[in-house]
């Protein structure tokens, strides 16, 4: 099962446990079990950000990789959201993700 998979899996039984909860055919054990499924569909979705940005440093470092010349990587562009983003670009959406986080990012440089 892939992440997008088991996102709309998730998100399905939300959807599910909200159309039972109108008609009031849930119990207090189905409360916890959605709230349950709602903070691992959270956590899939994080995921699956972090795999895309991954894949799109990766990408931006095979261009250098693949170069015989020396690459301004925030220049170069890749792909990911649908759509082209520079290194800058890339490197802003990774800072946002780690501040989501509370990850201190600046302790990370040296």
């Amino acid at each position: 099962m892939t992440l997008e998979e088991a996102i709309k899996n998730f998100e399905q039984k939300i959807d599910e446990f909200e159309r039972l909860k109108k008609i009031k055919a849930v119990t207090y054990e189905d409360y916890a079990y959605i709230e349950k499924t709602r903070q691992l569909a959270k956590w899939l979705r994080e995921l699956k950000r972090a795999d895309t940005l991954l894949k799109a440093t990766y990408d931006l470092l095979s261009k250098q990789y693949e170069d015989y010349y020396v690459l301004n990587l925030l220049a170069e562009t890749v792909y990911y959201d649908e759509a082209e983003c520079d290194g800058n670009c890339l490197m802003e959406d990774i800072d946002a993700w780690m501040d989501e986080r509370g990850i201190d990012h600046d302790a990370t440089r040296n």
